[in-house]
């Protein structure tokens, strides 16, 4: 089971102009492939849609996403809708500033604690009804691989059941 978080680059890419929107799409359906590539043809691939940035103001995480972070989001989408096996198991990070869980830093593009552990609890929940009708398995490993697309590193959790 692959799972993909990915939060600010992919926007950054297509913001900054380093990355159009169609390679995205591209470089997304490649990663699917090499994972299934490795892994078997029918290799369930679970999205969590990326979520939006900001900045903080007056101690106060502010969202100032672009339309980048939506167009990512749309096709984040479309892949899962139209890839077989491709499903996208938690859309709710653009609502993690108005729940307060965005860490106060700088440029504020990274989760809190409980908007992780509210993916993760998610996404189990999600795959264990897709997957395992409703009886989620116990886990055997845990892996991290940088997989490489177009001129930048993307960086996947992969959970291995």
């Amino acid at each position: 089971m692959g799972v993909k978080s990915r939060k600010s680059g992919d926007a950054n890419a297509i913001r900054t102009l380093n990355q159009t929107e169609a390679e995205y799409k591209a470089a997304l359906e490649r990663v699917i492939a090499r994972f299934r590539a490795q892994f078997g043809p029918k290799l369930p691939f679970y999205i969590v849609l990326t979520g939006l940035q900001g900045v903080v103001n007056n101690g106060v995480a502010v969202a100032t996403s672009t339309d980048a972070n939506y167009a990512v989001r749309r096709i984040q989408m479309e892949v899962a809708k139209n890839t077989p096996n491709v499903f996208v198991a938690f859309t709710s990070t653009d609502t993690f500033f108005d729940k307060a869980w965005m860490k106060l830093e700088t440029t504020t593009v990274h989760y809190t604690q409980p908007a992780y552990n509210q993916i993760g609890d998610s996404v189990a929940r999600f795959v264990s009804t897709i997957q395992y009708d409703g009886t989620p398995p116990a886990p055997r490993s845990v892996k991290t691989l940088s997989l490489y697309a177009n001129r930048s590193v993307l960086h996947y959790d992969w959970l291995s059941f």
